[in-house]
């Protein structure tokens, strides 16, 4: 009996904790937030960074297509600094590839029940939400002016201790590669995420907002 009661207090804190978080659910209070808070399109903003959408096909690690629509959304301030990112690289014949950027809140759960166990530490418990379900978040890499990607230590969403940043084991290329990537980002405003190496944070993040607002509402107002 004992055991049951602690299972339920724990239970009813961890719904309590979700249920404290500040979520944008109402599309009338999210259009009241100034521009450079608002989500854009990011290929409207650079058309020349490309776009993989993993989590609109079924090329992921859920194998099942999670989004409704194929839309690369971030916040304003958040694609100012990819577009920035985007044209200086191309001075060096590279460019930027994007996989994951705005993610509804409502799809972290769907993620994180898909995550195995042992895996969790590569995906945010939904009681706390993502960078990614605040809009300034991406997951990304370089590729060259073919669009091939640059050598990386691991494919995207390899959840494993290749992926994680301080993982020596690897080719000197794929070392050299990742670096220059970690440093180029955050030159532009970027923080990185120790477990991923292609998970980038907007320096300012925690400045927005969890929204949980599905691309079909947005739409109309990208």
């Amino acid at each position: 009996m004992k055991n049951k009661f602690i299972l339920f207090i724990f239970i009813f804190t961890a719904i309590r904790l979700q249920a404290n978080l500040k979520i944008v659910t109402n599309i009338k209070e999210y259009l009241q937030l100034p521009q450079e808070k608002q989500l854009v399109d990011i290929a409207k903003v650079n058309p020349n960074i490309l776009l993989d959408l993993r989590y609109y096909t079924d090329n992921n690690f859920v194998e099942q297509q999670v989004y409704k629509k194929n839309m690369a959304l971030a916040r304003f301030s958040t694609a100012k600094k990819l577009d920035k990112a985007q044209k200086e690289l191309e001075k060096m014949g590279l460019g930027l590839k994007i996989w994951d950027p705005y993610r509804p809140y409502r799809y972290q759960q769907v993620l994180y029940d898909k995550t195995k166990p042992d895996q969790k530490i590569y995906c945010a418990n939904p009681k706390n939400g993502s960078s990614h379900n605040r809009g300034a978040a991406i997951d990304l890499t370089i590729v060259d002016k073919q669009g091939n990607e640059i050598e990386m230590p691991t494919e995207f969403d390899h959840f494993g201790k290749e992926s994680h940043l301080n993982y020596m084991n690897l080719p000197p290329q794929k070392i050299i590669n990742r670096t220059f990537l970690v440093n180029f980002m955050e030159k532009h405003g970027f923080t990185t995420f120790p477990n991923e190496w292609w998970h980038f944070n907007d320096k300012n993040y925690k400045s927005y907002d969890l929204l949980d607002l599905d691309f079909d509402k947005l739409e109309k107002y990208i």
